[in-house]
């Protein structure tokens, strides 16, 4: 059974949900309304997106411009995969902050009133924590304040998540000592074990359902939107200047429960308050969030949907999406490798002439043509495709076409078909040649 693991948890924590949690910490007096999210990303911008660990150790799908709605890469702004080797160890989350670095200045070298906005998702977020720190340590080297924002979301170096830890780490994790001098939002989907862990771990309720979030909820962020007015912020200004706004999603239903269909709502009645115990949020968040769940207000506590997501990502590889996420990386040719590159061209020519059952292409009178359909195509003639440097070349359709058309054919037209193919494709052979065909057509009856 496929939630039989889940099922056996939810009973344990049923019996456990007795269990003296934390009370929720006291509003404090900083501000918490989340002003000024929509001016933050607001106008034109380059995006640069960075992927989580694990699923940025391919560079053909990426997911981080498709999550928080697309609302990173669409009207006036252009997104850049900023691709890394996203194994979870320190010395890869330095190199990804390397590429963020010189992808930076790249853009900045070319428009310096240019607007750059860090997008990362889990490991893609503690990828621009590393800049961030780099900058910190080195500012000669850092670009200006004013230049770059960032938003980080499932970070697990946030300061309300799991902080991450794992090995390789020698400059530290976390928001530089003293804070940043640049402004960002980190967005958390409430119960999100990565990224929205409970303070008080001798709640094993609350511990649970954290961790189960980290599998139905982590790589979910889709449909959040940063936006949104039933969203809790929280505001904070940093030693060195820069504004923090941190963005907590309500999440509708305990991750714990979710997979318990009708059952669901009232196993999270039961469950929530104990969970919630649990937190120790910052200003009045915790209280915005149950004002939003006492309202059925938030997304699902599953991953439904995530097989669309997926789907959405492979049409935005082949270039369907209307997400604008750039082809071809050649506005920051040194800044950003280019690792998959041909195998993105070729699975984006694939999938269009699946879909249109063409040849890439047009013809030289500039029509396309299609190979299996038009009866128009004759023996010796080509059509353009693209090559995988998006070049045209011609291909010779007579082998393609000759087997249909000459499917009623006589063994002699057949024959003699053959022979005009022969012609036309490769030219006049030697006499010799042509006669040792004969024999050989005449000695095997064909």
């Amino acid at each position: 059974m496929r939630n039989s693991g889940a099922v056996w948890v939810t009973c344990v924590v049923v019996a456990l949900s007795v269990t003296p949690g934390l009370a929720a910490a006291a509003p404090s007096d900083s501000e918490s309304d989340g002003r000024g999210i929509s001016d933050l990303i607001a106008g034109p911008a380059t995006t640069l997106t960075l992927e989580g660990g694990l699923v940025g150790m391919q560079s053909l799908l990426h997911f981080t411009p498709l999550q928080l709605r697309g609302a990173l890469c669409r009207e006036e702004k252009s997104c850049i995969p900023v691709d890394y080797f996203a194994l979870p160890v320190g010395w890869e989350t330095e190199k990804g902050a390397q590429s963020v670095a010189a992808a930076v200045s790249a853009r900045l070298a070319q428009d310096p009133d240019a607007k750059v906005i860090l997008s990362g998702h889990s490991q893609g977020g503690q990828v621009i924590y590393a800049a961030l720190r780099d900058w910190s340590a080195h500012p000669a080297d850092a670009p200006s304040r004013d230049s770059v924002v960032w938003v980080s979301f499932g970070n697990p170096e946030n300061p309300y998540g799991r902080q991450a830890g794992g090995i390789g780490y020698d400059n530290g994790q976390g928001l530089p000592i003293g804070g940043t001098a640049y402004d960002g939002i980190e967005v958390i989907r409430q119960y999100d074990g990565w990224a929205d862990f409970p303070q008080d771990t001798t709640n094993l309720v609350s511990v649970a359902n954290a961790m189960m979030g980290m599998m139905t909820i982590h790589n979910n962020y889709w449909d959040v939107d940063i936006t949104d007015p039933n969203n809790a912020a929280y505001t904070t200004t940093t030693s060195a200047g820069g504004t923090i706004t941190y963005v907590w999603s309500p999440t509708k239903t305990l991750p714990l429960v979710a997979w318990a269909g009708p059952l669901a709502p009232a196993l999270d009645k039961m469950l929530r308050p104990t969970v919630e115990a649990g937190y120790q949020r910052p200003g009045d968040v915790n209280q915005k969030l149950a004002e939003a769940n006492a309202n059925g207000i938030g997304l699902s506590g599953s991953d439904d949907g995530l097989l669309r997501h997926i789907a959405d990502a492979v049409k935005s590889a082949s270039g369907g999406s209307s997400v604008s996420t750039q082809a071809t990386r050649t506005s920051i040719p040194a800044a950003i490798p280019k690792r998959g590159g041909a195998v993105r061209t070729a699975l984006a020519g694939l999938l269009n002439r699946r879909s249109t059952g063409m040849v890439g292409g047009s013809s030289p009178s500039g029509t396309a043509k299609s190979v299996q359909n038009d009866t128009s195509v004759t023996p010796g003639s080509a059509v353009t495709e693209p090559g995988s440097a998006g070049d045209g070349r011609q291909v010779p359709e007579q082998r393609r076409t000759l087997a249909p058309a000459g499917a009623n054919l006589s063994t002699a037209q057949r024959r003699e078909a053959r022979k005009t193919a022969s012609t036309v494709a490769d030219g006049p052979r030697p006499r010799g040649h042509q006669q040792r065909r004969t024999g050989s057509d005449t000695a095997d009856g064909r």
